[in-house]
């Protein structure tokens, strides 16, 4: 049985990692709308709720990477990674539904259709994790 020491070390080390993960995605975004502005794009300013929203993406990132860290022992084996990164895809994908303003009114088959959808993108990030070994 892993200390509590332990534990906590991995749960931050994964939540580390997912708020990396999260800023470089989202500074691929930031990137993106650079290069437009620069060729000539027109964008609004952006407002509190866009600076929320991007707080909040950053964060579903780390939460999933705290998952992730705190269940690292379950990551020995090709199921265990399946099952967490899923459950990771789920944490992101809701958390970015849930703050959103314009699904703030989605009915619950709507969430698991959401959730789904997270389960299916976290899925397919594990398939990415083993075909890195490849």
């Amino acid at each position: 049985m892993r200390s509590p020491r332990v534990v906590l070390a991995d749960i931050g080390k994964g939540a580390g990692l997912g708020l990396a993960l999260g800023l470089v995605l989202l500074s691929v975004g930031l990137l993106r709308a650079a290069v437009y502005l620069l060729t000539g794009g027109k964008l609004q300013p952006l407002a509190a709720a866009d600076s929320r929203m991007m707080a909040v993406y950053v964060g579903a990132f780390a939460a999933a990477g705290a998952l992730l860290g705190a269940t690292r022992p379950l990551l020995r084996t090709k199921a265990g990674v399946y099952t967490a990164c899923m459950a990771a895809g789920v944490i992101v994908v809701l958390a970015l539904a849930r703050f959103d303003r314009r699904h703030a009114a989605m009915h619950a088959g709507d969430w698991w259709f959401v959730g789904g959808l997270g389960a299916i993108l976290g899925a397919a990030g594990a398939y990415g994790w083993f075909r890195a070994g490849d």
